[in-house]
């Protein structure tokens, strides 16, 4: 049960990273306080949904 916790609160850590690299490789000016940091942790999986979603929109129908 706690192996299952930490894995995926590992899980989250990873994405938290994936976040920051895109948003300061690409020069965002919108880039995740600590409190956002936490909920992207805790929420990984609802905020990749998140991510996927828009990067798609995006790719697909040009800059908003």
């Amino acid at each position: 049960m706690i192996s299952n916790i930490i894995g995926y609160l590992i899980c989250g850590v990873i994405w938290n990273v994936i976040l920051d690299v895109v948003s300061y490789s690409t020069d965002s000016k919108h880039k995740l306080n600590e409190y956002e940091k936490i909920f992207s942790i805790v929420f990984w999986p609802l905020t990749l949904f998140i991510f996927v979603y828009h990067f798609i929109k995006t790719y697909f129908n040009g800059s908003d």
